[in-house]
């Protein structure tokens, strides 16, 4: 980078005087927007191209680097950059050098041991030949042999008795002595080859002092302070021209800011187009969103909107209405049932159902006699053959009037068994004051909350009771309407503000 340093310089001999030098130089402003970022298809910016071209810039920085540690190696008299192929040969040579020092150092302790060997072993040589010597001066015989040979003569003449008994005792006696003094013989070839041995031991040592490994290491080492030598000499040379290394330096460092500020620029734009990339992506998927929101969010409103109309037109409808048919099914019914005695009433409660239910009621033609014989029982059955549906729309979401009313009571259709039954009561002459209800006509009554008939003498008192019944539900009806109507209203004012409040904290999130 930027360089602006005080160096001292010192002249070809080491002894130098100090100077200070001062260059600067100014580093290059950023401009990112002058990078061209290439990209993908679709706009998005090629990171693999990116990187080769930053790699591309790192090489260059390297190299640069190198020649800026090398001019500043030489002005400041460390002698070329170790990065350098000078630096480099130098470190090689020098570790050479050590190591070679090394093994001279090895090799003259070595040496020295060896002399201390051979002056070891020149002395027990010395030694040995004096002991040899003081051993062959007390004997007249140098050998084994020598001493066997005269110890058969002995015994041969002592054998042969033309010695005198003087001669034999002093010839036994000899062979006695040299017998004795034979392994003092022994020991001279024991001597000697010791001896023998020491001088070979001395003659190998004398041989390894002028090793040709010695000679080889020594000169070796000359031809590395030699090439040291050159190396150092155009050191020199080369710091001869001082001020051309301060401007080679301070060019260096402008292009080596220049690199780095190249280097930063390409990071920013990449940087930059890669943001601007992932926020417009980022845009898109919120607007999608906010489509797929606002979509959703009508739908919801058309639904809640015809679900709230539907409340409206079910809260709307008039109340007991299902009820209200159900009591003039049930009074058309009985009064046909008493035997005409509600006749009277007949017409009027057909208009009036065909007024409330909208249709006109299919009403079954009984036979009086047929139907409430005389001791006719209340029939019970097994099987479910009711005619009559308490239908009710509650926790369910209503489809129409019709789930909202339910199914009105039909006593038009009587059944096989019910036929059965009416003709067995009739052909009883025990069942005469007994009244046969079915099944369906009681559940109906029982929804109203009107005891059934107990027999046929009752009848008048449930009619009077369903006349009752449905003039509460005619006098009601509008009342319980109307409060249908509100309740309705509140609710879904209730649910309005609710739903204004949930987006409110929704919008604050």
């Amino acid at each position: 980078m930027a360089d602006i340093a005080a160096t001292t310089a010192t002249n070809g001999n080491g002894n130098g005087s100090a100077a200070t030098e001062k260059k600067t130089h100014d580093r290059p402003a950023g401009n990112p927007d002058a990078v061209e970022i290439a990209k993908l298809a679709g706009g998005k910016p090629d990171a693999a191209a990116n990187t080769a071209e930053l790699d591309k810039l790192s090489k260059s920085i390297d190299a640069v680097q190198k020649e800026l540690n090398q001019v500043r190696s030489l002005l400041s008299g460390a002698g070329p950059s170790k990065d350098s192929p000078a630096g480099i040969r130098r470190a090689e040579l020098r570790s050479e050098l050590d190591a070679l020092r090394n093994q001279q150092a090895g090799s003259k302790g070595a040496r020295g041991k060896t002399l201390d060997d051979l002056r070891t072993l020149q002395d027990s040589i010395g030694k040995k030949i004096k002991d040899l010597q003081h051993a062959k001066s007390k004997t007249q015989y140098k050998s084994a042999a020598d001493v066997d040979a005269r110890i058969q003569r002995l015994e041969a003449q002592v054998e042969s008795g033309s010695m005198k008994l003087v001669e034999e005792k002093k010839a036994l006696f000899e062979i006695s002595q040299l017998r004795k003094n034979r392994k003092v013989v022994e020991n001279f070839d024991t001597l000697q080859a010791s001896i023998d041995a020491d001088r070979a031991q001395v003659d190998q040592l004398k041989s390894t002092l002028d090793s040709p490994e010695a000679k080889a290491l020594n000169k070796r080492y000359d031809e590395i302070k030699a090439e040291l030598d050159a190396i150092q000499a155009e050191q020199d040379k080369q710091a001869g021209s001082r001020g051309k290394l301060l401007d080679q330096r301070t060019q260096l460092s402008s292009q080596l800011d220049a690199l780095y500020q190249t280097r930063r620029d390409r990071q920013a734009a990449f940087r930059a187009a890669n943001d601007t990339f992932y926020a417009k992506l980022n845009q898109e998927r919120e607007r999608r969103v906010q489509k797929q929101r606002e979509e959703r969010a009508a739908h919801e409103a058309e639904k809640r909107k015809e679900h709230e109309q539907q409340l409206r037109e079910d809260a709307a409808l008039p109340a007991f209405a299902k009820e209200i048919e159900d009591c003039d099914v049930l009074i058309s019914y009985f009064s046909k049932s008493a035997g005409g005695a509600a006749g009277d009433d007949k017409k009027d409660v057909g208009v009036e159902a065909k007024a409330v239910g909208g249709k006109a009621l299919n009403l079954r033609q009984v036979n009086s006699d047929a139907m409430v014989p005389k001791g006719a029982v209340l029939r019970t059955k097994n099987e479910d053959d009711e005619t009559y549906f308490a239908g009710s729309a509650k926790n369910r979401k209503p489809k129409g009037r019709a789930s909202k009313r339910g199914v009105p009571l039909d006593l038009a259709a009587p059944s096989a068994e019910d036929d059965e039954n009416a003709a067995a009561a009739a052909a009883s002459p025990a069942s005469e004051g007994k009244l046969n209800v079915p099944l369906g006509t009681l559940s109906a009554l029982l929804a109203l909350s009107i005891p059934p008939p107990a027999n046929a003498a009752d009848v008048g008192r449930v009619v009077e009771n369903l006349k009752l019944k449905k003039q509460y539900f005619v006098s009601n009806q509008a009342r319980v309407t109307k409060e249908n109507v509100e309740r309705v209203e509140k609710m879904l004012a209730k649910a309005s503000v609710e739903d204004k409040e949930d987006k409110a904290e929704a919008a604050q999130a």
